[in-house]
């Protein structure tokens, strides 16, 4: 989901971006970063225990002045989220944004949100948001792009572990839908493509 989460904010044109995760999300949000043209810093953080805190250690990577979107896997508590928010405030960033797959939002998570500087929070619908929790802050997208792109794929005998590849190309290439249109950035590899036409419609 993290190419369906790098597209919307693709269409945002936000400028001035940097992409902020932990250690553990890197890989994946490098290629988030990527498609987005922005540099990635990282934020370094110990757990505390089991409990939903987390001590922030430092901010890898230059911030200030920008636009901060923090991706991550899931987002349960905002225990962790709400403690980089005020570490990114400190490092002087202008906006804040932030967006997972997973929106787990146990309590007290929506208060955290709420009561934050985050300007959006974005998720994913793998996990059903009640209406209680439906606050101006969250935007929520659907994740039937990516179920239909594996379905595709499995029709076609094509790669369906292509789906989790962190490569930009993919993300560049996947198919997206808009308005309920099927659309792809890039048609140039699929079987029924025809260059001819490409310069027909030139032509024309």
């Amino acid at each position: 989901a993290v190419h369906i989460l790098s597209n919307y904010f693709k269409h945002k044109h936000l400028e001035d971006l940097v992409v902020v995760t932990d250690l553990g999300f890197a890989k994946r949000a490098r290629a988030f970063a990527e498609f987005l043209d922005a540099p990635l810093a990282i934020i370094e953080k110990r757990r505390v225990g089991n409990l939903d805190r987390a001590e922030l250690m430092n901010v890898i990577g230059d911030v200030r002045g920008r636009r901060a979107i923090i991706v991550d896997d899931e987002i349960d508590t905002a225990g962790t989220l709400s403690e980089t928010v005020r570490a990114l405030e400190r490092e002087g960033v202008t906006e804040i944004y932030a967006c997972a797959t997973h929106g787990i939002l146990s309590d007290p998570a929506i208060e955290r949100i709420a009561g934050s500087s985050l300007r959006e929070v974005v998720l994913t619908d793998t996990v059903p948001l009640p209406m209680a929790k439906r606050i101006p802050q969250i935007t929520t997208l659907s994740i039937a792009p990516l179920i239909g792109e594996a379905i595709k794929r499995i029709h076609r005998g094509e790669s369906v572990g292509a789906l989790f590849s962190s490569e930009v190309e993919f993300t560049q290439e996947m198919l997206l839908w808009e308005d309920g249109v099927a659309r792809k950035l890039d048609t140039r590899n699929e079987p029924d493509h025809d260059p001819g036409n490409d310069q027909s419609a030139q032509a024309g």
